[in-house]
């Protein structure tokens, strides 16, 4: 008896049209990234193109961008990688609609709209808040490092880079005057103006190494200053501390909700997080505001490479938790905390308090003593009167009178001086002792760590690939983009409608937050 198969017969031609529909499941990712790059404004991005019909035709924008959403998405970010895919791949040959864009197409793209994209940050965060995904009660701010698309063995001294400067200019210079003899006149693909000369390039290289030198410099003692080293490939990326050793690359910084959405996105090449607190606060309340949040940051909490005295005493109209020790020495250091802590800040608030009451106490018996010599002066009270009155011996106010009549003021008033203000580290534990504090900073484990896991873990997001720090900046919000893309795509599974909702709500109108 002959075996029973599905026929697979790869000859066979269509006998119907085929529909693009039919070839992924109704609850599939590519669907609700399409369905909301409808709801965008992405008047920037048309803004570009001509509107007298002249010229070649472009990819429709609104195509192309959802083609990059998509993709880093699934954490794909390369443009030669996109390409293939667009090839291989059903759900971006639905996105493209069967066209084939080439990698050269994607990247330009990409470049020439870099502020636009990095502008759709926003723009997503409205429909999260409008999923209801933001809830920012409690807003977790962190740094992950991500690698440079730049070698560590690129970090030339000034004069390593001199000398590499030298040779390849000469390199440059004898196949130009190669080029000059076969060729003739340029191209148009010069170097700028101030870098044709070699003396002009090698003394901008010279300029640019002593500013970075300079900036290393600040603050620093002289006998722990390092020769300053820029790297040739990518000059804004920077040495990162990791864990087990360095890389070269960027510190990535985030505001996660506790649904794991970002509502701030910024990339730096400090290596410290202590600068970066106050300006995520301020970006993550600026991007609440333009994304229509109806709630404001409650607690933002952060670990112990944020901690310092200016950022314990910020006042950004939300509460701070700061843990004074690293993760694995927090409970511990809490548990073993001075227990008289509350009753030293007590008396701390006390001694303030009595310094304030002798330093006004002091500058009122100055004024006196002024007024009374003054009225020495003109005549009106004798000087045994006015010591009296001022309670001062009378050879002493006689000096006093003529030092006043000498010099024209009162020799300076000894103030005492106000006691210590308790450090950073104290404060925290303080707070950290109110009932739930420690449960309330606990909840960042399970907020911004994660988010950095499915990141570099489950999409391979490790290393930047492009170069400069703008660049990056906006390859690193897009990422943020496509990653809360995806949690609104799995909250619309686990509630399906949602995004009809919207539409719905919205009308035919664009979404048009933070713009």
């Amino acid at each position: 008896m002959p075996k029973n198969f599905i026929p697979c017969d790869r000859d066979q031609q269509l006998l119907l049209p085929p529909s693009l529909t039919d070839w992924l499941p109704e609850d599939h990712l590519v669907w609700f990234v399409i369905d909301a790059v409808t709801r965008l404004d992405l008047s920037d991005f048309y803004g570009r193109h001509r509107d007298d019909g002249w010229g070649r035709a472009a990819f429709d924008p609104a195509m192309m961008v959802t083609l990059l959403l998509y993709a880093y998405a699934l954490g794909v970010r390369s443009a030669r990688e996109i390409e293939r895919r667009v090839s291989d791949d059903v759900a971006m040959r639905v996105i493209t609609a069967g066209e084939h864009p080439d990698h050269s197409t994607i990247s330009r793209f990409r470049t020439r709209h870099r502020e636009a994209l990095s502008g759709l940050f926003e723009d997503v965060v409205g429909l999260c808040v409008e999923a209801g995904m933001v809830r920012p009660g409690i807003v977790a701010i962190d740094g992950t490092k991500l690698g440079a698309n730049a070698s560590p063995a690129r970090n030339l001294t000034r004069e390593q880079l001199a000398d590499y400067a030298r040779r390849v200019f000469d390199e440059a210079e004898a196949i130009d005057a190669e080029e000059d003899e076969l060729y003739g006149d340029a191209r148009g693909d010069e170097l700028p103006e101030h870098l044709r000369k070699r003396s002009d390039r090698i003394e901008w290289l010279d300029e640019k190494l002593a500013e970075r030198q300079a900036a290393s410099d600040a603050g620093t003692p002289p006998s722990k200053r390092r020769k300053a080293r820029i790297n040739t490939t990518d000059p804004d990326s920077r040495m990162q501390k990791v864990p087990g050793g360095f890389v070269q690359g960027y510190n990535a910084q985030a505001a996660v909700t506790e649904d794991q959405i970002f509502i701030a996105a910024l990339l730096t090449a400090d290596n410290n997080d202590v600068s970066q607190l106050e300006p995520m606060i301020t970006q993550s309340k600026s991007t609440l505001e333009a994304a229509g949040a109806r709630s404001s940051i409650g607690t933002v909490v952060a670990d112990a490479g944020y901690l310092s005295d200016d950022n314990v005493h910020l006042d950004l109209g939300c509460e701070l938790l700061i843990s004074p020790a690293r993760r694995r020495d927090l409970e511990a250091a809490i548990e073993d905390r001075d227990q008289s802590l509350d009753d030293r800040l007590e008396s701390f608030a006390a001694q303030r308090r009595r310094w304030q009451n002798r330093h006004d106490a002091a500058r009122r018996r100055a004024a006196r003593r002024a007024e009374m010599l003054d009225a020495c002066e003109a005549g009106s009270v004798t000087v045994t009167e006015a010591a009296q009155v001022v309670g001062l011996p009378v050879p002493y106010l006689r000096w006093l009178k003529w030092h006043y009549r000498k010099f024209g003021s009162l020799p300076p008033a000894r103030f005492p001086m106000p006691p210590p203000l308790p450090g950073p580290k104290e404060i925290m534990l303080s707070r950290f002792s109110q009932p739930g504090a420690r449960v309330t900073y606990g909840a960042r484990q399970t907020m911004v760590e994660p988010v950095f896991g499915q990141l570099k873990e489950a999409r391979g997001m490790r290393r930047l690939l492009h170069r400069g720090l703008d660049a990056c900046s906006s390859e690193w919000r897009m990422m943020a983009t496509a990653h809360n893309l995806r949690k609104l795509w799995l909250n619309d599974r686990r509630a399906p409608g949602f995004l009809a909702h919207v539409m719905r709500w919205f009308g035919s109108g664009r979404l048009a937050f933070g713009v």
